[in-house]
């Protein structure tokens, strides 16, 4: 997960980078660079996004199944 927020860092430094250049009219940086760069941090972000969605149903799954074991034990004991 670090991976991923840091990867998303350096994509919005070098978009903001990007977007200082052409202000500036460095002919080395194109707007479609720019374009791709926030192409690729958008995708980024939705399966950063996924995952973490999936995690939180992994967690409530297993949450509930610990549940259901705890009472199921309870009444063992009883």
């Amino acid at each position: 997960m670090e991976k991923v927020d840091q990867a998303l860092e350096e994509l919005d430094k070098k978009i903001i980078e990007y977007h200082e250049a052409i202000k500036f009219d460095r002919d080395d940086i194109s707007l479609s660079k720019i374009q791709s760069l926030q192409l690729e941090r958008e995708e980024l972000q939705e399966a950063y996004d996924d995952i973490l969605i999936q995690f939180n149903i992994y967690d409530d799954m297993k949450n509930l199944t610990d549940e259901r074991k705890e009472k199921e034990s309870k009444k063992v004991i009883k």
